[in-house]
């Protein structure tokens, strides 16, 4: 088993990786990275809607069935309280429960080599929040960027006299 100390670091979203969050978001409008797939939310959180928020993704699993065994979380959402506390080694009880499922999920070889492999990603509740009130924003502004590009296509194809 991997120790507590491979606690997976810097797979918090922070602006840098919202960015590119919202350009795969944006470049296919389709794509949903929050689907299919189960995220457990730490009891510490402040905004107690998120269960509901993530929910509002497409096929997501949110519910107490974390409690089960059979489950593998791929999205833990981390309360800032909590985040800083493990950052300092005062792991909460969440935390605890969460590195333990990514401990079952690493491989000795992995171990040895130090690294994660347990595909996992820890998100700040801040940072969440954040990428869940913009997103809107940013799916109009794609649809308005996709609707000039095809209006600019558009007047190429048509000869040059049509266009006076």
């Amino acid at each position: 088993m991997a120790k507590r100390v491979n606690f997976p670091k810097p797979l918090f979203l922070n602006s840098r990786v919202i960015d590119i969050f919202r350009e795969r978001f944006l470049v296919n409008v389709r794509f949903n990275t929050f689907s299919g797939i189960y995220v457990y939310c730490s009891k510490n959180i402040k905004e107690k809607s998120i269960p509901y928020k993530v929910g509002e993704f497409n096929g997501i699993c949110v519910s107490d069935s974390w409690k089960e065994e059979k489950n593998d979380f791929s999205i833990f959402i981390i309360s800032d309280e909590d985040y800083d506390n493990a950052l300092n080694g005062n792991y909460s009880e969440d935390v605890l429960f969460f590195i333990n499922r990514v401990n079952k999920r690493q491989s000795l070889a992995d171990e040895k080599n130090k690294k994660i492999s347990a595909d996992v990603m820890i998100i700040k509740e801040t940072d969440f929040l954040q990428y869940y009130s913009d997103r809107k924003r940013f799916i109009q502004k794609y649809f308005k960027a996709e609707y000039q590009d095809n209006l600019y296509e558009e007047m190429l194809k048509k000869p040059q006299n049509e266009l006076f």
